[in-house]
């Protein structure tokens, strides 16, 4: 791995971990909290509330109807008397009140207000089922010690020795005594809000005065459903079998299901229509609503009036001002459906940040593409929100989506400057240095892809082309010096655009030479199949040179395939991006050897075999080149297959045949073979060559160990 890259992967942890460090200290819950909002929007209704769970609201209208008739706030409690006998009469499960009762009935003129207290208290006494509310505080006034508690559970809590689930509290406003005395359950009404003022979770047990209190919703289910003991343990409490799940503070997340108030999730009922109705039922009279309507129900009593101040924060409260009583409703649903809303451990939340940062810095470091680094980090976003959205609507799992997309913003954003100061400093180089070498195509190809170029040097396996112009030093002797640099201009432009249209890399000029490389800086496959097509056509386009201005420039190619070292060379101060090797040496030999066989391309063996097939040749000679101990079979390069006439593939079917002949040292066929050739092609170059060999060993035959191989002495 290089430097860059290890710098790259070293930028995005410190990003993961600066975002770790706000994760832990709670920097950015606010805007958790707000998420996970937006999903209980989203999702609103995908869990359904307990229809048996009913609301008697103490409602703006009935407070206006019993002000009509000379009641006000606060009534009298045999009314609620009433209501307990009337939904008992109806066979409810439970009757839950969410108000409290700190103080005894005042007198009235014609109500006793002990009498008021003892009806409510017999009512209570006789359905059995009965939850009042209490409030727990931590303030020191004593306002909130009137009542002492003389409460005794009917139920039994196991609990582990001091455990954060049980909240320790000294101070209290409790019910009177009598009604302490008459209650079946006393339940906590305590309101939590989260840092942003928002209701989403909560403590389901006081300690007060070594007496566990546990909250409204909680203390119906004990009553409804007859629980009489219950385990409290680190992060659960087991009632029977059902298991509910606590945060790692000890509160129970509450899973919300919508709205509140009459048109929200649960149903609700004015509690003037329950008392006339009590009213009715009591004198016999047909009731506007049954009792019997109330069968098997569990009734929350509480205000949704604004006047009484009992409306809450609550991720719904922007739809609908949201009652009090209906978060310990819901709280009570959630427990009968296991409808528990979890969040995932802060260790799966710091790995995902981690990992997320590393593959966006791994987008932009590795990849080397801002355009794949972009798509990347989109794909990230998009997965890991769809992951949070599937576990909250299908697993009621709070998974963090904020932190996770914080890492990915900051890493992205960390790496976006510091890739376009180094990433964009080495692309703006690569462009400067192969904008006069390669095609603009093959240029955005090499900075698109910079994780496949090497330019500290690497061995490769590529094809090298090298070009010269025939019998130009006496080209140059009849021009002027501006005239002769026109020409190569010219010359130059044209032989280097087939070069850099067929992928291949402009190495330098040389005098009036050019050395080509393809299948660098970029690797290909079809390297030597594309160097010979682009020698065909800079053979084509120098025959056809306008002679009126130009005398008729013949270049003369060699081409040689294998390995090379390839990279910049050169000073500190100065380098080129080149290669270097026995196969650049080898191709600029089979370049000179056109002069020997009258030829204009002359191709290796290890060319051909890289692109078999595609091109009509024949081969030329063995060749034991100077400085090298193993002879290198040869070709002249003269057409591609698809094009060869008619006469083409007669000399080359004749030429194989004489060489044959020759190789056998039957030289007088051999020359009879060549001759042949020339009277159909009087210009063929290799044909002459060894007519003059063949005269040459007919006159002075070869030694007895002679393999056909010829020597080049010459460079």
């Amino acid at each position: 791995m290089n430097t860059n890259k290890i710098h790259g992967m070293g930028l995005a942890l410190g990003c993961a971990l600066v975002v770790c460090v706000l994760f832990l200290t709670s920097a950015l819950e606010s805007l958790e909290l707000k998420s996970l909002d937006l999903r209980s929007h989203w999702f609103a209704g995908h869990q359904k509330a307990d229809t048996n769970i009913v609301i008697a609201a103490i409602d703006e209208r009935s407070l206006l109807e019993f002000k009509h008739s000379g009641v006000v706030w606060k009534w009298p409690r045999e009314f609620y008397g009433a209501l307990v006998r009337y939904l008992h009469r109806g066979g409810a499960k439970a009757v839950v009140f969410d108000v409290l009762y700190p103080d005894p009935d005042i007198d009235r003129s014609n109500t006793n207000g002990e009498e008021s207290d003892s009806s409510f208290a017999r009512a209570m006494n006789t359905a059995g089922n009965v939850v009042l509310a209490s409030l727990f505080h931590r303030s020191d006034d004593p306002l909130w010690e009137d009542n002492p508690i003389i409460y005794k559970p009917g139920y039994r809590v196991q609990l582990p020795f001091d455990t954060i689930a049980v909240r320790s509290v000294p101070f209290a406003s409790l019910p009177i005594p009598l009604f302490q005395q008459s209650v079946a359950v006393l339940g906590s009404a305590n309101y939590y809000e989260d840092i942003d003022g928002v209701c989403r979770r909560g403590p389901l047990f006081y300690r007060y005065h070594n007496t566990i209190i546990p909250h409204l919703g909680l203390a119906a289910y004990l009553v409804s459903e007859k629980i009489d003991n219950f385990q409290v343990d680190e992060g659960q409490i087991r009632l029977g079998k059902r298991v509910i799940p606590l945060d790692k503070s000890g509160q129970f997340l509450i899973s919300y299901y919508g709205k509140g108030g009459p048109d929200g999730v649960f149903r609700y009922h004015s509690i003037g229509a329950l008392l006339a109705s009590a009213r009715d039922e009591e004198l016999q009279k047909v009731p506007l609503v049954p009792s019997a309507e109330f069968k098997d129900k569990i009734v929350f009593v509480g205000s949704n009036a604004a006047g009484l101040f009992d409306l809450k924060n609550t991720p719904f409260s922007a739809l609908e001002p949201y009652p009090g009583v209906e978060i310990s409703a819901t709280i009570l649903s959630n427990v009968l459906h296991n409808h528990f809303l979890s969040r995932v451990p802060s260790f799966v939340v710091i790995l995902s940040i981690l990992i997320l940062s590393l593959i966006v810095g791994a987008a932009f470091f590795h990849l080397h593409s801002p355009r794949i680094a972009v798509a990347v980090t989109v794909a990230l976003v998009a997965v890991w929100s769809v992951a949070i959205l599937i576990l909250f609507n299908y697993s009621n799992v709070w998974l963090d989506w904020v932190s996770p997309m914080v890492a990915v913003t900051v890493t992205f954003a960390v790496s976006a400057l510091v890739s376009y100061q180094t990433e964009g400093k080495a692309r703006r180089e690569l462009r400067q240095a192969f904008s006069g070498y390669l095609s603009p195509a093959v240029v955005e190809h090499v900075i698109e892809n910079q994780s496949e170029v090497t330019l500290g040097g690497a061995e490769i396996v590529a094809t090298v082309l090298f070009t010269d112009l025939k019998d130009f030093t006496s080209i140059s002797e009849k021009k002027t010096a501006p005239e002769l640099i026109e020409m190569l201009n010219e010359y130059f432009t044209l032989t280097s655009a087939k070069i850099l249209d067929r992928g291949g890399l402009v190495d330098k000029y040389i005098g009036d030479s050019i050395m080509a490389v393809f299948g660098a800086p970029l690797p290909m496959t079809d390297h030597a199949l594309l160097a010979c097509k682009a020698a065909l056509e800079i053979a084509g386009l120098r025959s056809n040179s306008n002679e009126h201005k130009n005398p008729a420039l013949i270049t003369r190619i060699g081409i040689n395939s294998g390995k090379m070292v390839v990279g910049n060379v050169g000073s500190s101060d100065r380098h080129d991006y080149t290669a270097i090797g026995d196969t650049v040496n080898l191709a600029s030999r089979l370049e000179g050897t056109n002069k020997v066989y009258g030829t204009k391309i002359v191709v290796s063996e290890s060319t051909l075999e890289q692109a078999p097939d595609a091109f009509l040749v024949r081969p030329l000679d063995k060749l034991l080149v100077k400085g090298k101990q193993k002879p290198v079979v040869i070709y002249e390069l003269m057409s591609e297959r698809i094009t060869a006439g008619e006469l083409e593939l007669e000399i080359v079917d004749k030429f194989v045949k004489a060489l044959g002949l020759y190789r056998k040292r039957d030289f007088k066929d051999a020359l009879s073979v060549f001759r042949h050739i020339l009277r159909v092609a009087p210009d063929d170059g290799p044909s002459h060559e060894y007519v003059r060999r063949c005269l040459e060993f007919i006159k002075n035959p070869p030694p007895r160990r002679w393999s056909g191989v010829h020597t080049l002495l010459t460079k």
